[in-house]
């Protein structure tokens, strides 16, 4: 890992001040449970989509589906935690993720954490460096961009700052590629952070006000996808009861119906990210996202 430094500098206290701000906002914003994950599914299949935008290549569907459970991973496993990040959550995330082997050495990675987490720095300001370091100890790899993007919602969530998922995080650096690259490449190559902080700080605050304006509005695709029947309502329904997993047979036996149309039901639920499946073969199950 090269010698990084930054300068809490008034500009960046003052954007994190901001992005506290606009979080209350977000986090105190009215959604009816249909409004919020129909969002919930826009957003997170746009983020993966903003991730390829960035390489200015086409994606697989075994590539768009990995991403998306990586994503799942995070929230169901590192929201708002107390264990700390190490080697081997990264290794996990990367492999889960990517093929290939990870071309980071285990000391370049424990050095890193460590750098991030040793301080108590703000949630936004570790995964901002959590970002850029990652991103350095890799610049050429073409897995480089989304991995690092990874890695900074990881920071994120570990710390309950998910902005209840609704907030599409790249979108912003990607109306103006080429500033967001001659950013994080001068950064790294002085190795001061401190422009970095500032410029991801003060992205991150247009994209949370961008985001609160289409609440507000509801501009949002209404997709006629989520018009459930009445089963695939209660079987919803039946996702309430805490740490609650349901399983196919489950749904056969409450419904009476039979097993290819209770995983037709199931499947359309996780399709619509309204639930998580979890597993393979006889031992899937399914949680509530």
């Amino acid at each position: 890992m090269k010698s990084f430094f930054y300068t809490k500098s008034q500009s960046l206290n003052q954007y994190v001040k901001q992005i506290e701000e606009l979080r209350k906002v977000i986090l105190l914003t009215p959604l009816s449970p249909r409004y919020k994950n129909q969002l919930r599914w826009q957003i997170l299949n746009k983020r993966i989509k903003l991730f390829f935008q960035f390489l200015n290549r086409d994606y697989s569907n075994k590539e768009f589906s990995r991403i998306k459970d990586s994503l799942n991973y995070i929230y169901q496993n590192w929201m708002a935690t107390d264990e700390p990040i190490s080697y081997s959550t990264v290794v996990k995330l990367y492999s889960q993720t990517f093929d290939g082997r990870l071309i980071i050495t285990q000391k370049e990675i424990e050095e890193s954490i460590k750098y991030i987490q040793v301080s108590s720095e703000h949630p936004i300001i570790q995964a901002a460096l959590a970002k850029i370091i990652f991103f350095s100890l890799n610049a050429f790899s073409k897995d480089n961009e989304p991995f690092s993007d990874l890695i900074f919602t990881l920071f994120l969530y570990k710390y309950g700052y998910d902005f209840r998922r609704i907030v599409p995080y790249e979108e912003y650096f990607l109306k103006d590629k080429k500033d967001y690259q001659e950013t994080i490449y001068s950064a790294i190559k002085k190795q001061n952070l401190t422009q970095w902080l500032e410029y991801f700080t003060s992205g991150l605050i247009k994209q949370l006000e961008n985001t609160i304006s289409e609440i507000k509005l509801k501009k949002v695709e209404r997709s006629t996808t989520f018009n459930l029947n009445e089963r695939q309502k209660k079987i919803l329904f039946m996702f309430e009861e805490p740490n609650v997993k349901i399983t196919n047979k489950v749904v056969m036996k409450e419904f009476k119906i039979a097993p290819v149309t209770a995983a037709r039901d199931l499947g359309k639920l996780t399709h619509l990210n309204l639930i998580l499946m979890v597993g393979k073969g006889r031992s899937t199950y399914y949680l509530k996202v």
